[in-house]
């Protein structure tokens, strides 16, 4: 008599079952990961520009007035601006008017209404996420 090797059914179907409970937990952590790295961006961008903001002072001797004064629109900065933001979140998705940077809709994918204020020195922002309960989720940073 020859014995046979390999699993039986009920065995791969037990590891079959423990595979999709495994993806049925870790599925959800991975959802909101656009998200989260866009949010990450676009904190990133209000440490950016309170960098660019120091260097200014120390390179001009003065405090900048407003963003117009060390942030570039293109992609590259000349002296004395900084810091160009023309190549963040997607390509001149961000405007500069004088004490606020305004990011469009297309900038990023998961928030819209991304702005940034520059009042006496101070950069702070805010920006709204698409769709859901924007006023419980909105970033103030």
């Amino acid at each position: 008599m020859t014995t046979q090797k390999g699993f039986t059914l009920i065995e791969l179907a037990v590891v079959i079952a423990i595979i999709a409970i495994l993806a049925a937990v870790a599925l959800p952590r991975f959802g909101d990961t656009t998200a989260k790295a866009e949010e990450s961006l676009i904190r990133d961008l209000k440490a950016q520009l309170a960098s660019a903001a120091a260097i200014y002072t120390a390179e001009q001797a003065a405090t900048p007035n407003d963003f117009a004064s060390f942030v570039s629109d293109t992609t590259t900065a000349a002296s004395p601006k900084t810091i160009a933001i023309g190549g963040f979140g997607k390509a001149n998705a961000c405007t500069t008017k004088a004490s606020t940077i305004t990011c469009n809709a297309t900038a990023f994918s998961k928030w819209n209404n991304v702005s940034y204020t520059f009042t006496n020195g101070i950069v702070t922002g805010t920006a709204t996420p698409t769709g859901g309960n924007s006023q419980k989720n909105k970033l103030n940073f």
